[in-house]
């Protein structure tokens, strides 16, 4: 019998970009970029954010701060990517991997954690 080990052992300080997502005839529309880094960041003035939830409950041990900083177009850890592949149930996977290739083909580098820590796919619907 398999147990699972849900303990996050992720502490320092760690860079993130968020993306938001246009796909073929969807987008993720929740917020603009400025208001997703306030939902992720608190970068204009949100109190409760990703950022304040997870160093709060590590007890400051697990910092997010915004990535991508000096390249262009990822403004306060966020950026809005394009991919040519349809919001479609099921299609979680090839999305992803189409952000991906996108990010890499954008910035030229041949992985997004050259940039950053980690990336936060915002998908579309669909």
């Amino acid at each position: 019998k398999k147990k699972r080990d849900l303990q996050v052992t992720a502490i320092g300080t760690k860079t993130v970009v968020a993306v938001r997502v246009i796909a073929i005839g969807a987008s993720y529309n929740k917020a603009d970029e400025a208001g997703l880094s306030d939902d992720v960041f608190g970068t204009n003035g949100d109190a409760y954010n990703l950022k304040s939830g997870f160093q709060g409950c590590s007890h400051n041990q697990l910092i997010i701060n915004p990535g991508g900083a000096g390249y262009t177009d990822i403004n306060d850890g966020v950026t809005t990517i394009n991919v040519d592949i349809a919001a479609t149930s099921g299609n979680q996977g090839n999305m992803t991997n189409a952000v991906t290739a996108a990010i890499n083909a954008k910035y030229g580098v041949t992985d997004p954690s050259d940039i950053a820590d980690h990336w936060l796919y915002c998908l579309p619907p669909g």
